[in-house]
């Protein structure tokens, strides 16, 4: 275990980093903090998020592409509806060719993440650009302070070299830590290469708190795709295609995000935070899901060559925020109030482009998108909180948005082979579009048992950019969300026991899917989410700790396309349940630290977290069959090394990370078959990795 840190110096940090607004307004609203958060071993900020009530994190697509993300009964993939940010900076980037709102992770080390604000469902006005399942917020902090060293190696030539500079005298929230991974992969073709680093330096300037904040990451990875059901007998379940189009599948990926934020607190009680950051990324893949099927439309004699998409994604980003929470003040005799406004910006450059190629020399046969689009985003909100008495207290707020979209399209109204050309080909768009929604919560804290929570709000998704008309309003895609639930904690001598029930409902107004054949999303109509989740928490004599949640939802389509003359059996319908979503999912984390020998000097501490994923809907009727995994570790520490052995999916489950049903070819030689197959792309077997650390 961590020696302990520094009181004075964590409680001067927490004085100045920690937020300066509630964190809880709904039941579902959590902050986890770091015991929380290591209960069970994690290997990267992402799976971190498991221990949340509902969500399932895996990694079908390697080391160089962002996780996919399921929660309360969305298909978040990777990042269209989950607002994620790091100390308040956005992560998702919008108008992302791999999909809309996506969120790379990897510049995140797990070594410094000090707490996770989770809020499931849209209550609060600072929710903003995709906090449509809901928001979560990282927050960057090392209480242990020293250097630390580790090296961990272990199954599939697995590598990683970890150096954490938290220095002696200062704040939690000055460090700096960097990383070095290598993997050759489970089964064929999943080897990758990644790097990160990360640090942060707080310091005062009269009375206001700054940080300055800088991350960076990259990776490269191949991928194996996905596999037909009926091929796994010949290709393995661990396999990829022989084919070179299969085996050119890789991805590619870098980021950059640096910022200074400040905090200052009044003598009035009131309070001010901003922040000004600038970020960049490069992404790119070539993914093959449908095999043989794709026709040219530059030469549509040009057929067979296969089905590799190409994916280009680079884009630059300025974002500022600014944010006023008032000093309190009175409304009556028995009601208090505080005013929070506040206001963010960012501008996002993205050029973006995507083909086919033909493997191995990578010749591209077809262009489909090569665009250049400049994303304005200006969002504004007020919140009222409403102290009523001492039995409650209120929130009443507004969020609004306008978002400017510039699009120069140089494969716009595109020009077949088969039709004479009488212009230059091109579409040069703008569209501008205005949101606002309310947002309100109470809370009733009686002297004695439960608290309970009221909470509805509305939010948006910003849509894809290149799907824009000229002139267009910018139609954002608007979500309806009601929470009611309850918290209790009991405390008795040296055991705790809390618990936290959150019931929901959510309207979408036009929900989106992926859609392999199309290597895009596509929109499916309205859809309504109902359900909820309960978790436990409980701890024994500072030693034992257990956490414990299960999430069920019911997701249905409402409103889905019908059937036209060139899809005349689609794979939707009025009721069915939404693919790729499960309806169960349950989480059990629990934990261990304690000293032994003479004068405590050899620490202890283990964990086991085990994940149960429900059956998924899937398109035309079928389901995923349910899995679960078990992780579990164990580090022992005397004086300052210290060894620890984790294993990921303990018990050898064998599951499919994800799975989808859509017609595929992978026989070039005969006529491509319209019929929908189950595909899968298998999630990781048994990983054992063990860590040597020395700590100075």
């Amino acid at each position: 275990p961590e020696p302990a840190p520094d009181p004075g110096a964590v409680a001067r940090a927490r004085a100045r980093a920690t937020s300066l607004r509630p964190e809880t307004r709904a039941a579902s609203d959590e902050l986890l903090d770091r015991a929380t958060l290591t209960l069970a071993p994690h290997t990267d900020a992402a799976a971190m998020l498991r221990v949340a009530p509902g969500f399932v994190v895996t990694r079908p697509e390697g080391l160089a592409v962002a996780p996919r993300i399921l929660v309360r009964g969305f298909d978040v993939e990777h990042g269209q509806d989950l607002e994620l940010s790091v100390e308040g900076l956005p992560l998702n980037q919008p108008s992302h060719l791999h999909g809309q709102g996506y969120a790379d992770l990897s510049p995140l080390l797990p070594e410094v993440i000090r707490q996770i604000s989770v809020r499931e469902g849209i209550h609060d006005p600072s929710q903003g650009d995709f906090a449509v399942a809901g928001s979560v917020d990282y927050r960057l902090g090392v209480e242990t302070r020293g250097t630390l060293a580790s090296v961990t190696a272990g199954s599939f030539g697995t590598v990683r070299g970890l150096v954490r500079v938290a220095p002696e005298g200062e704040d939690e929230d000055t460090f700096f830590a960097a990383d070095l991974r290598s993997t050759r992969g489970f089964g064929t073709q999943r080897a990758g290469v990644a790097a990160s680093a990360v640090g942060q330096y707080g310091f005062d300037v009269g009375g206001l708190r700054l940080r300055a904040l800088a991350l960076v990451g990259g990776a490269r990875g191949d991928t194996a795709g996905v596999v037909r059901r009926d091929d796994l007998d010949t290709v393995g379940f661990y396999g990829r295609y022989d084919d070179a189009s299969a085996r050119a599948q890789n991805a590619f990926t870098l980021r950059v995000l640096t910022a200074l934020l400040g905090t200052r607190r009044f003598d009035d009680g009131a309070s001010a935070d901003f922040a000004l950051a600038y970020g960049f990324s490069d992404f790119r893949s070539q993914t093959n899901f449908t095999g043989y099927t794709e026709i040219s439309r530059i030469e549509p004699t040009w057929r067979g060559r296969g089905d590799l998409v190409e994916q280009r994604n680079r884009a630059s980003t300025v974002f500022l925020r600014f944010r006023h929470r008032g000093a309190p003040f009175s409304m009556g005799e028995h009601v208090g109030a505080r005013l929070e406004v506040g206001a963010s910006g960012r501008v996002d450059r993205i050029e973006q482009a995507q083909g086919l190629l033909q493997a191995p020399q990578n010749e591209t046969w077809d262009r489909r998108i090569d665009a250049e689009v400049v994303q304005g985003d200006v969002g504004l909100f007020a919140d009222l909180e409403l102290e009523l008495g001492t039995l409650a207290t209120a929130h009443a707020g507004v969020r609004a948005e306008a978002l400017f979209t510039d699009v120069a399209d140089t494969l716009g109204n595109f020009v077949p082979a088969y039709r004479r050309e009488d212009y230059v080909v091109g579409y040069r768009r703008s569209a501008l579009g205005l949101f606002a929604g309310p947002r309100a919560a109470i809370e009733l804290h009686p002297a004695r048992g439960p608290r309970w929570f009221a909470s509805y709000g509305r939010g948006f998704r910003s849509p894809q950019a290149i799907t824009l008309e000229d002139g267009e309003r910018s139609p954002f895609t608007v979500v309806d969300s009601v929470d009611l639930g309850a918290r209790h904690a009991l405390v008795r001598d040296r055991f705790t026991f809390g618990v936290a029930s959150s019931w929901f409902a959510t309207v979408l107004s036009d929900d989106l899917v992926f859609e392999p054949s199309e290597n895009r999303y596509e929109a499916i109509g309205r859809s309504r989410r109902m359900g909820g989740s309960i978790a436990l928490d409980a701890s024994a004599f500072g030693i034992l700790t257990t956490r414990a949640s299960v999430t069920y939802v019911h997701a249905e389509l409402r409103d889905p396309p019908e059937a036209t003359a060139e899809d005349p059996s689609p794979p939707f319908r009025v009721g069915q349940a939404l693919p790729y979503v499960p309806p169960v999912v349950l989480r059990l984390d629990l934990g261990g630290r304690g000293h032994v020998g003479p004068d405590d000097r050899v620490g202890l501490e283990g964990g086991v977290g085990l994940s149960y994923v429900g059956a998924r809907p899937l398109p035309y009727d079928e389901r995923a069959a349910p899995f679960t995994t078990v992780d579990a570790g164990f580090t022992l520490t005397y004086r300052l090394l210290s060894v620890g052995v984790t294993a990921e999916n303990l018990l050898g489950a064998r599951y499919a990370a994800s799975e989808y049903v859509f017609p595929s070819n992978w026989d070039p030689s005969s006529v491509a078959s319209r019929i929908p197959e189950r595909h899968i792309a298998a999630g990781a077997p048994r990983t054992v990795l063990a860590t040597l650390g020395v700590r100075l």
